[in-house]
């Protein structure tokens, strides 16, 4: 539980994702669009005061005066498929507006998929992605 106002140490309910804001991106370590790839962070969280708010049933802490949170209600339901991986590399790239030429993208799909040799028809690739 976080005190609205007072600063801590190491909030516990962070909102998710607010910890890696400011930090630096090892794009080179296979871990794409991964927590893990977070390197320094540019920021200490530690010195801002918080603020709580409630997501979807649950209080979390967030730096207050440093970053405002408002509530969006939506649904997005993703799917990207393709019968070889440059098929699905093309549909994944529309679902997400990246260029397929773009090296952390093409990684992505090789650390999910690993190098794939045969391009036969038999092979099939794909993501469904829900996010509320």
């Amino acid at each position: 539980m976080c005190i609205p106002g007072h600063r801590e140490k190491t909030p516990k309910n962070w909102i998710p994702g607010i910890t890696e804001i400011g930090s630096g991106y090892d794009f080179f370590n296979g871990k794409y669009a991964s927590s893990e790839s977070c390197t320094e962070n540019l920021f200490d969280w530690s010195k801002e005061p918080v603020q709580e708010i409630e997501l979807h049933g649950k209080t979390y802490c967030y730096p207050k005066g440093i970053i405002d949170c408002y509530l969006e209600r939506s649904d997005n339901y993703n799917i990207a498929a393709g019968e070889t991986l440059e098929e699905y590399q093309k549909s994944l790239s529309r679902t997400v507006a990246v260029g397929g030429g773009f090296l952390g993208f093409n990684g992505s799909v090789k650390f999910e998929y690993g190098d794939v040799v045969n391009y036969s028809k038999f092979h099939s690739f794909s993501r469904v992605q829900y996010e509320y």
